[in-house]
């Protein structure tokens, strides 16, 4: 990490420069952070996090520059109260993520994000799932081009643009998903969504489950918009529509991009090629406008190799202009047939300019899009080293495909095409697997309470939290990795064992899980069952009266303890999972590795 602002500071870095961490990230705060004219670059965890358990500050970002950073330029997470950042000014390329804004608990102010630039990867991804709020999120005046616009789901108001500061999205792989999940209103007024591959899909109510009709209540409005030359549908969802305009193609006169006397749908010069231009030099201008665009190539249909489908592309062509034309010459004949035939077999590997979203829980299952060239003959998908899913080639510039599970931290993306294989360092991070019903206190275990550097690793393989805090009951938990033991008794020095303890045999649990640190204490049982049955509510010379409410609850019976489980959603350990963690790797008759009945009292007590 550059620069560390633990839990209880609050910092403020006018000016400066944050770049060039390889595994940490350029700036972490637990409470919130300020800056302004800063360049954040090059860090390989990200640019700037700030948030944890609790977010005590609004940070606040103004006139910065974030380029090249991994995972996400901003990131601001919180689990308690929670007031969103305010980001003014800045300039964000390069990054998988732009702003990333994640929170589930109460929401008191708005994220706010105007006058900024986008150019890549996932522009804002926002989930705020928490306690609503009139407004979560407003983004206006700002310019998004190239990857994703939006990943946005919150409990709270959302305004996207409004009078006089719309946004332009324009040549994206996806203006992307919308959905306010309360019943605040959502405005989408006054933006120009301009050459994108894909349009917007906007959402009311947990993907569109509530009647949008409430909508004419709160004063959500989606109006005033341009759509033009967006892939189809341009706008899809549940909403309520005014007044918008759908165009197939933008261009006035003045914006005659090719050159050629006639507007139509090549005229919008992408910054970033869309599905009208290819951009076949990779250089991000779309062919069409590109005064150096590469020339025709023998591999006419960009897969990588130079085979029978390129020669079947050149015949169908054969008389006319097209593609492959690799003389350039205005037409298809002999001389390009010659051309491709000297080429015949040749490889062009494919490149990868990046993947979005580039991050996504360890257990998998994040569909992600991955933009480069010559990626039509692409056979597979690997990250981390590990084949993904689904895949599906969705052009020569991009395929989709679903991620298989993997271990937190970032992972290298690999496609194979008939060139080989083409790999992008560090394309996805696997992040922890969301935990809704409970709060994360600690992610990694903490080495002086698992000393055992095996158990250690497998903690951290689950792609889980290692210590939370069950949500319903306050009960602290801990994680129990899924590993295989000897189940059954083991005799001590003074004991044997009864005939139902055995034999001791093999088993094997598959699945990670979360066991109490502790006995349910009174104060928990009470808070929850609303009366303390335990004998043992008195004060006394080991226990005084203020740690009673910490003293375990007994006296409650299996039909007692099944009401606590449905009032919290937890259940009791099987036999197997509580002898599982009660032996802690140990085959001994006591989990402190002895079998000596004598080291029972130091161990208890």
């Amino acid at each position: 990490v550059g620069v560390w602002v633990p839990s209880g500071e609050y910092a403020a870095a006018i000016g400066g420069e944050f770049t060039g961490t390889t595994v940490g990230r350029g700036i972490d705060a637990a409470w919130g952070f300020q800056l302004s004219n800063a360049i954040v670059s090059g860090n390989a965890g990200g640019g700037l996090s700030a948030g944890g358990d609790f977010l005590y500050y609004r940070t606040n970002i103004a006139n910065c520059t974030f380029a090249n950073n991994g995972v996400a330029a901003v990131q601001v997470t919180d689990g308690g109260g929670f007031e969103g950042p305010s980001i003014a000014g800045s300039t964000f390329s390069g990054n998988p993520t732009g702003v990333r804004v994640s929170a589930t608990g109460t929401t008191s102010g708005a994220a706010t994000i105007t006058d900024c630039s986008f150019v890549g990867g996932t522009a804002i991804s926002v989930s705020m799932l928490g306690v609503a709020s009139p407004e979560a999120l407003a983004v206006t005046d700002c310019t998004i081009e190239g990857g994703v616009a939006f990943a946005v789901a919150a409990r709270g108001g959302i305004r996207i643009g409004g009078s006089g500061v719309g946004n332009i999205v324009r040549d994206a792989g996806s203006i992307g998903t919308i959905d306010c999940m309360g019943i605040y209103k959502l405005t989408v007024v006054g933006n120009a969504f301009e050459g994108n591959q894909s349009g917007l899909t906007l959402d009311w109510g947990l993907g569109g489950a509530i009647d949008p009709g409430a909508w004419t209540f709160t004063g959500s409005s989606v109006s005033g918009n341009l759509f033009c030359g967006n892939g189809e549908p341009q706008l899809s969802g549940t909403y309520i529509a005014g007044s918008n305009t759908f165009l197939p193609c933008c261009g006035t006169a003045a914006q005659d991009g090719d050159g050629d006397g006639v507007i139509n749908c090549l005229d919008n010069c992408p910054s970033i090629a869309n599905s009208s231009q290819s951009d076949c030099d990779g250089d991000g201008i779309g062919d069409a406008c590109d005064a150096d665009a590469c020339p025709a190539t023998p591999d006419v249909n960009l897969d990588g190799i130079v085979n029978g489908t390129d020669l079947s592309l050149l015949l169908l062509q054969w008389g006319g202009p097209g593609s492959a034309d690799l003389n350039a010459d205005g037409v298809v004949n002999g001389a390009d047939l010659g051309l491709l035939l000297v080429e015949w077999g040749e490889v062009y590997p494919a490149t990868i300019q990046w993947v979005s979203p580039g991050y996504g829980p360890a257990n998998g299952g994040t569909d992600i899009v991955i933009t480069g060239t010559r990626l039509a003959g692409t056979t597979a998908v690997l990250v981390g080293g590990t084949p993904a899913t689904n895949l599906l080639v969705l052009s020569p510039t991009m395929v989709s495909a679903r991620t298989p599970a993997g271990t937190i931290g970032s992972r290298d993306v690999s496609v194979v095409t008939p060139a080989g294989s083409t790999t992008l360092a560090g394309g996805f991070t696997y992040e922890l697997i969301p935990t809704p019903w409970a709060t994360v206190l600690e992610v990694a275990p903490d080495p002086a309470v698992v000393t055992n550097a095996s158990l250690r690793n497998a903690i951290a393989a689950t792609g889980l939290p290692w210590r939370v805090r069950d949500n319903a009951s306050q009960i602290e938990m801990l994680l129990v990795p899924p590993g295989t033991f000897m189940m059954g008794c083991s005799p001590s020095l003074q004991y044997g064992c009864n005939f139902d303890e055995n034999p001791v045999h093999q088993v094997t649990l598959t699945q990670a899980y979360y066991l109490g640190r502790y006995e349910v204490t009174q104060a928990q049982w009470t808070a929850v069952m609303g009366s303390n049955p335990s004998w043992f509510q008195s004060a006394s010379a080991q226990v005084p009266a203020a740690q009673v409410p910490l003293r375990p609850v007994e006296r409650v019976s299996w039909n007692m303890i099944q009401g606590f489980e449905t009032a919290t959603g937890l259940r009791l350990p099987t036999e197997a999972e509580w002898e599982y963690a009660c032996r802690a790797g140990t085959t001994t008759a006591f989990n402190n590795g002895s079998n000596d009945d004598a080291t029972l009292g130091t161990l208890a007590w």
